[in-house]
């Protein structure tokens, strides 16, 4: 069993691994572009589920709209039935009037379970004009000895018009993991406090 100081160096990891090759990658490279027509009167889950072939799949969405675009945010389990299931989190983005792209955001990790999407926002978070998506993830998975719940927030690029794949920004650095509980006392478990944070560093 991990103790607490172990999963948290464990998630640390991974979330350096993660930005350090996020900031490496190359831009995206140009795909076709994807053209995921939305049925008359189809619901945003069934849609979801039914462009992402997500049958029998706990579909979660939330529509929004970002930097002008309507877009419907999904997450989902992967895994459930195995030793380590994620949660992905994909961005069905309008191109057109009921025709949407594909983007991928980002996947959170497996520890001792998947983890809840807590909230999305945006807000801008480098010297561009448009915002990006702030992601708050939350690990509930209970351990003898270990805290809980652990909070982690990722600060994910604008999408890129030729892209499919969205880039985690350096800044994520900043905000960590950790356990609301002491002696850890995370703080950053609501977009507001991540607004906050992002308007100290001068953002």
């Amino acid at each position: 069993m991990h103790s607490v100081a172990t999963r948290l160096a464990l998630l640390g990891a991974i979330l350096l691994t993660a930005t350090t090759a996020d900031a490496a990658r190359p831009p995206p490279v140009a795909t076709a572009p994807q053209h995921l027509a939305k049925l008359p009167g189809e619901a945003d889950d069934a849609f979801a589920a039914r462009v992402l072939k997500l049958k029998d799949v706990n579909v979660h969405t939330l529509a929004a709209t970002w930097n002008g675009a309507r877009t419907l945010f999904v997450d989902f389990e992967r895994g459930g039935d195995t030793d380590s299931p994620e949660r992905s989190l994909i961005a069905l983005e309008e191109t057109a009037p009921g025709t949407f792209r594909k983007l991928l955001v980002t996947v959170g990790e497996t520890e001792g379970g998947a983890p809840d999407l807590e909230a999305l926002g945006f807000a801008n978070a480098d010297r561009d004009p448009a915002k990006e998506l702030i992601v708050i993830f939350a690990w509930r998975q209970n351990h003898y000895g270990a805290c809980g719940p652990i909070y982690e927030v990722r600060i994910i690029d604008n999408p890129d018009p030729a892209g499919t794949t969205l880039r985690q920004l350096p800044i994520t650095k900043q905000f960590g993991m950790g356990c609301v509980e002491k002696p850890q006392g995370y703080r950053f478990t609501t977009i507001d406090a991540v607004k906050r944070k992002l308007s100290q560093l001068g953002y």
